[in-house]
């Protein structure tokens, strides 16, 4: 019993391949939901996903074509924000987020520097007894 995530990724020469990732929404602790970011922005660079105001990333140099492991997080209403590892080029607003506890989120940035965007996706966490 497993679950991916497949996300159609823009190749720098144009082309697009379909990419499977896989999915770890077992139970987070009591009280906690999830997150994770996957950079299919080609062209960008290593990417980082910020909270709002904070100063440390949630996740730090995400490579393209790559998926961060889920991160637990306190549950609530945040905005994040997606700017290249570098520094250069614009910062990406994710449209604010209410994450409720027991729920996992994937933020996926697509498109090319200069252009890019965000989609986000919500899964229900499946305990360990159900995936069996």
């Amino acid at each position: 019993n497993k679950y991916y995530t497949f996300v159609a990724i823009a190749k720098d020469d144009g082309t697009t391949t379909l990419t499977a990732f896989n999915d770890d929404i077992k139970m987070s602790e009591p009280g906690k939901a999830k997150i994770r970011m996957i950079n299919a922005a080609a062209g960008a660079g290593d990417l980082d996903l910020m909270a709002a105001g904070n100063k440390d990333p949630v996740f730090d140099g995400v490579d393209y074509n790559t998926v961060t492991p889920f991160k637990e997080v306190e549950p609530g209403t945040t905005t994040y924000l997606v700017k290249r590892d570098d520094n250069k080029g614009p910062t990406v607003k994710v449209p604010e987020l209410n994450m409720r506890a027991g729920k996992a989120y994937t933020t996926i940035v697509t498109g090319r520097p200069g252009a890019m965007e965000t989609i986000r996706f919500e899964d229900t966490m499946v305990s360990q007894t159900a995936s069996r």
